[in-house]
């Protein structure tokens, strides 16, 4: 349980990363959906197994339970490796993306200027 909740926290930084890479200005947008819908499963995930163990608690329940959670997570996996990418989004550049970024390093440095 331990090395499952320590590898869990690799995997939320990695979504939230990945977030970045793909949409760096709606990122927060990004991160709010992929957990909305990562979300739907505190309440569909308990319901499954109510209704897989409800009349029985058995071993055998319980390994359905567990493979099914299994093959939820690799459907993820594989939908992610064949079309996910770090890559920019088109739909995230924006027209004049090397203007705002050149634009908010300028402001930066007039911060640090005007502290000194």
């Amino acid at each position: 349980m331990i090395i499952a909740f320590g590898l869990y926290g690799v995997c939320t930084s990695t979504i939230c990363a990945n977030a970045l890479d793909i949409a760096p200005n709606h990122s927060a947008l990004v991160i709010g959906i992929a957990f909305t819908f990562s979300g739907v499963t505190g309440f569909i995930g308990p319901a499954v197994v109510g209704a897989i163990t409800e009349i029985d608690n058995t071993l055998i329940q319980w390994r359905s339970v567990f493979w099914i959670a299994a093959g939820v997570q690799a459907a993820g996996l594989l939908q992610f490796l064949v079309f996910g990418s770090a890559e920019i989004q088109e739909w995230a550049k924006s027209a004049d993306n090397s203007t705002e970024t050149s634009s908010l390093i300028e402001n930066s440095s007039r911060c640090k200027d005007r502290s000194k």
